[in-house]
C-alpha cells in the first residue's frame, strides 16, 4: 500500500519539479534538481525510473539534461539485479543513446557518462547499446 502511495506521489512530484527545472531563477532550479536527486536515490527503481524515462525526450534540454543525469544515478546507485526487476532496463538503451546524439553538449556528455555506467554495470546491455549508435557516437567513446 505504502509503495503504491509513494509511486502516485512521485508521478504527481516529479512533473512540478521539472518544470521548475526550466525557470531560469537558479534558486528554484537548483532546488528543484536537489529535490530530484533525493527522490532518486530514496526510491526503488520500479518507481522512479518509468517518470524518468518519460521525461528524457522532454523539448527543454535543461530537463533532458538532469534526467539522463538522474538515470546516471540510478545506474551508480542500484544493482543490476534491481534494474532489471524495474522491468525498464529494456528502455534504457534507446535512451542512452538519444542523449548521446542529442543537439546539447551537455545532453551528449552525460550520455556518454550513463553509457560508461552502464558498461560497468552490465557489459552486455552495453554491447547492445553500443551497436545502435553510430559512427560517430562510437568514436566518442573510444
Amino acid at each position: 500500500k505504502f509503495k503504491t502511495r509513494m509511486a502516485l506521489l512521485i508521478r504527481a512530484v516529479l512533473p512540478l519539479l521539472f518544470a521548475c527545472l526550466a525557470n531560469t531563477k537558479k534558486v528554484f532550479s537548483d532546488t528543484a534538481n536537489q529535490c530530484i536527486h533525493n527522490i532518486v536515490r530514496n526510491t526503488s527503481p520500479t518507481q522512479v525510473l518509468p517518470p524518468l524515462i518519460e521525461y528524457s525526450s522532454h523539448k527543454h534540454e535543461k530537463i533532458r539534461a538532469r534526467v539522463i543525469d538522474c538515470i546516471r544515478t540510478c545506474l551508480d546507485i542500484f544493482s543490476l539485479a534491481e534494474l532489471e526487476e524495474s522491468g525498464v532496463m529494456g528502455n534504457l538503451g534507446p535512451v542512452i543513446v538519444a542523449a548521446m546524439s542529442d543537439s546539447n553538449p551537455e545532453v551528449r556528455l552525460l550520455g556518454r557518462n550513463s553509457f560508461v555506467r552502464l558498461e560497468i554495470l552490465s557489459p552486455e546491455h552495453a554491447n547492445h547499446v553500443s551497436e545502435s549508435l553510430d559512427s560517430s557516437s562510437r568514436r566518442q567513446l573510444a
